[in-house]
């Protein structure tokens, strides 16, 4: 079971008992839990562009957003927190061009623009 949890945690046959069933015969009654199942997720491993500014800025960045997404969720007015949910959303996708546009030959002309605008340093790299 633990090579299994290790080496292939996304198996469905990964089920151990929970008692040992030599002890039944002095059990008043039987174990009300009879098995359980593991379900572990992997966790992705960090990507990264090659440019540490840019994934210095990506990693800042996401965290900011994700923390724009905390917040947001206690504005009562729905129109704010839609307009702040959008622009999370445009946010996030330009970290994610920004951090798939390292990789390719021409990465995008606008986010590069904007890097550029911003963070030269981290532009420097595309």
């Amino acid at each position: 079971m633990l090579y299994d949890l290790k080496h292939n945690p996304a198996s469905r046959r990964i089920l151990t008992n929970i008692y040992n069933h030599q002890d039944l015969s002095e059990m008043a009654l039987y174990p009300c839990a009879y098995s359980m199942t593991f379900n572990e997720e992997v966790p992705e491993e960090p990507k990264t562009t090659g440019n540490p500014e840019l994934d210095q800025m990506v990693s800042e960045g996401q965290g900011a957003l994700e923390e724009m997404r905390r917040l947001n969720d206690s504005i009562q007015d729905a129109a704010i927190s839609a307009q702040i949910e959008r622009l999370s959303q445009v946010s996030d996708k330009i970290f994610q061009a920004g951090a798939e546009g390292s990789h390719s030959a021409a990465p995008d002309p606008q986010v590069h623009e904007l890097l550029s605008a911003h963070h030269p340093e981290a532009a420097a790299g595309l």
